[in-house]
């Protein structure tokens, strides 16, 4: 816009920025003199809020979360109960010398333990028995040796299930009824009406934001 036919041009922008200038002086007059103090406080209080937020949300979690997964872990038992028999088969697939068809088995049945809720140690176990069934390493002594610890690992396990199935899951269950739309809410799969009701009425008044920017 430099030569003498941009010369409109270059008047129309020269006042545009005197324009916008002035408008920026008046934006800067308006801001208080107190603001770099007002907004260090606030800002410390946002993060106050937003560090204690957190923390309760951490502790709704864990005073929520662990009891759900017990849960899921007591509603398996029948399918762990029904492992036995495979676990008691695979003592006399060993003992049969058909290594082929032992350690096959031995893998489908680690395979179906990791699938139920709870079970990943026994599984492991029996992976332990599968190793040593592999082919031109089989040692079936020391597969014998895994396959009882892996059943008393598993007997272990089932004896508490039991217990904890009849003497405190009913208790947990009411526990979490308790608490599933308070402490639990974040967990839920979707809000109650109320809480829905609530929450739209909390976010549906106005909010001064200017301490935000």
């Amino acid at each position: 816009l430099k030569s003498d036919a941009d010369k409109e041009k270059r008047v129309a922008v020269e006042e545009e920025i005197v324009l916008l200038g002035n408008v920026i002086l008046s934006l800067k007059s308006q801001i208080p003199n107190n603001w770099e103090k007002t907004y260090k406080a606030f800002n410390k209080l946002t993060t106050a809020e937003r560090k204690a937020r957190l923390k309760y949300r951490k502790s709704a979690d864990q005073s929520f979360t662990p009891v759900l997964d017990f849960i899921s872990i007591l509603n398996a038992n029948n399918e762990y109960f029904n492992v036995k028999s495979d676990i008691e088969i695979l003592r006399k697939k060993i003992l049969s010398e058909d290594i082929k068809d032992a350690e096959l088995f031995a893998k489908k049945l680690k395979t179906k333990l990791s699938k139920i809720s709870g079970a990943t140690k026994v599984a492991a176990a029996i992976r332990k028995v599968q190793k040593q069934l592999r082919p031109g390493k089989t040692d079936l002594e020391k597969s014998l040796v895994a396959h009882e610890k892996a059943l008393k690992l598993y007997n272990d396990q089932a004896t508490w299930r039991l217990d904890a199935d009849k003497k405190i899951k009913s208790k947990l269950l009411l526990y979490l009824s308790s608490i599933s739309e308070t402490l639990g809410a974040r967990q839920q799969p979707k809000l109650t009406r109320s809480q829905a009701l609530y929450l739209a009425k909390c976010n549906s008044g106005h909010r001064d934001l200017s301490l935000n920017f």
